[in-house]
């Protein structure tokens, strides 16, 4: 192991860099001003795609080139993360509904109602009663004022306030007939809903940072839901399956099929962009473009992984 050793460049040193290494900048001030909005660290990961070995450019790449895909990143995110809340929301309110109804109002203040062992359940009903004292909510206010089990909230109220971490180490430590329904009702395995929340998760993070998509290994161990080829179809390493379980779960939660429509259509229209011959959809870890995919858009397709 060394100690750091890089000193900080100024923004025309950054420009300077770039085209020693094979990058077109016709127009150093405009770069430069890239440069100032964006952080020459974020840049250089658009850059990779456009590298034949590591800071060593394609010929013929222009500085416009990495913005392009930058731009591009942009809109995929905004996508994703559209998709992303749609999702979230539809689990919270399932999971809520079906613990209200089979443990009560107050079901999560019962740790006999889930798996948690004695620690992991008092560190997690202490993060729930900080996100309740953290809230700025006027619906937590008027259940302070009102009633008496405050801080205790019923589940219907918790699901508003809870963090996406919380909730998944909620379902994690369900009892295996509590998450087999929740799953179930997505016409999945409990085992492949698990899988997938972690991975939404993940994503999720990534968006809310403004971190890249495009071209990145997520590292995350996600079950593809839908359709038998879709293992065929889209390595799980890369947002591309994220995209195809988005849809899955938009489809099986019954989403208005106009505004689903209208998502995969937007997708899609992104997802042929062109940028200096750059195969998006490989990047994106598709194997062929999203309308090749049975299943992408299919109301009636075979599931896998349901037993």
């Amino acid at each position: 192991m060394k100690s750091y050793d890089k000193a900080p460049t100024t923004f025309p040193q950054q420009v300077e860099l770039l085209r020693s290494r094979g990058l077109i900048i016709p127009d150093s001030a405009a770069a430069e001003i890239f440069l100032r909005q964006t952080n020459y660290y974020r840049f250089s990961a658009y850059c990779l795609p456009f590298e034949t070995v590591r800071h060593s450019f394609t010929a013929g790449v222009h500085f416009s080139d990495v913005q392009a895909l930058y731009e591009f990143d942009r809109k995929l995110r905004a996508l994703v993360d559209y998709a992303l809340e749609t999702v979230e929301i539809i689990i919270r309110a399932r999971a809520a509904y079906h613990l209200a109804h089979v443990y009560g109002a107050f079901a999560q203040e019962d740790k006999n109602n889930f798996y948690f062992d004695e620690p992991s359940y008092a560190t997690w009903i202490e993060k729930i009663r900080t996100e309740t004292d953290r809230s700025r909510e006027v619906f937590i206010g008027h259940y302070k004022r009102t009633y008496s089990e405050y801080p205790a909230l019923p589940i219907w109220v918790v699901m508003e306030i809870m963090s996406f971490g919380s909730l998944i180490r909620l379902i994690n430590n369900m009892y295996k007939k509590d998450a087999i329904a929740i799953a179930q009702s997505f016409g999945i395995h409990d085992r492949i809903f698990r899988s997938c929340l972690l991975s939404f998760s993940y994503v999720r993070n990534i968006c809310a940072h403004h971190s890249r998509l495009a071209g990145k290994n997520l590292r995350v161990r996600l079950e593809l839901p839908g359709h038998e080829e879709w293992v065929e179809s889209a390595d799980k390493r890369y947002i591309g399956a994220i995209i195809l379980s988005l849809a899955y779960f938009m489809r099986s939660a019954e989403v208005e099929k106009d505004a689903l429509a209208r998502w995969q259509d937007d997708v899609e229209r992104l997802l042929v962009s062109q940028i200096n011959g750059l195969d998006i959809t490989a990047l994106l870890g598709l194997k062929k473009g999203l309308p090749h995919i049975p299943g992408w858009r299919n109301e009636k397709h075979e599931l896998f992984g349901n037993s």
